[in-house]
């Protein structure tokens, strides 16, 4: 909010010792002074912090809701692949993290999200590791995704789709398929993989491989599906998603009862 959004920005100036109406003071810090104040101000601010600095909508600059503007069919016509990682929080919550408590994880997705149900969603998630990953990675990444996805369906045509490969099967990290694994994938570029020291295999070939076909077919003919791997597109009623692993297969609606839950229990149809 434009109110939060202002509260941060003078926390900020503070630490750094500016005035609000000396903002051109801001040009004279070097970077790293303004890194480490930010980093200052994010713990005196605690959970409610998360994704610190992000746009505001302020009437001027961004004049509504990006999302809301989508839903006006301010994106008409243009065809989007939107999709997320199935581990996107293991990046971001490594073994070993301390643990947030119910109510710092509650502030925090409420801030995150934007929906007073975030605290009551908290509550389907274990106060462990790979609950807090979980967490993450379906309220902050999944539920957007699929926020913005229903956004567009009645303007244009979407494909969702969920990564699920893990490279490396054991490793803490690897074994995961996090946040930005699917990069290589997509572009099929494993070699650099190879050139620093990680092993690849064909089954990791195969994927990219698929997954390179998928987005270049995207990219020239306006659609993701392959004679190799058909893709059909999301949609209210079936809302069909590729999941993409070492058998990169279709599914129909993958974790409905969760969808409906972090989508305010909807089965929209689009007309």
């Amino acid at each position: 909010s434009d109110s939060h959004g202002r509260l941060l920005t003078k926390g900020l100036l503070d630490i750094l010792g500016i005035p609000e109406d000396r903002l051109e003071r801001l040009q004279e810090v070097p970077a790293e002074e303004i890194l480490r104040a930010a980093d200052e101000l994010k713990q005196a601010a605690g959970a409610s912090a998360v994704m610190l600095f992000q746009p505001v909508v302020d009437g001027k600059s961004l004049p509504v809701m990006p999302l809301d503007a989508v839903a006006a069919g301010s994106a008409a016509g243009i065809e989007i692949i939107i999709g997320t990682n199935r581990d996107e929080g293991a990046l971001f919550i490594p073994e070993g993290m301390p643990m947030l408590t119910k109510e710092q994880n509650a502030r925090a997705y409420t801030a995150v999200t934007g929906s007073k149900e975030a605290a009551s969603w908290i509550e389907a998630y274990p106060a462990t590791v790979e609950g807090q990953r979980q967490a993450m990675t379906e309220l902050f990444f999944w539920r957007s995704a699929l926020q913005f996805a229903e956004a567009q369906m009645p303007h244009a045509t979407v494909w969702m789709y969920r990564y699920d490969y893990a490279m490396v099967p054991g490793d803490p990290l690897l074994g995961t398929a996090f946040h930005s694994a699917e990069i290589p994938f997509v572009f099929n570029n494993l070699d650099l993989l190879a050139g620093a020291g990680m092993p690849v295999n064909e089954e990791m070939r195969s994927v990219a491989e698929r997954m390179q076909e998928a987005w270049t077919s995207f990219a020239k003919r306006g659609q993701p599906s392959t004679p190799s791997l058909p893709w059909p597109a999301y949609d209210a009623e079936e809302r069909w998603t590729m999941v993409f692993g070492a058998d990169s297969a279709v599914t129909r609606d993958p974790d409905a009862d969760k969808r409906r839950m972090l989508t305010d229990g909807s089965d929209r149809r689009t007309t």
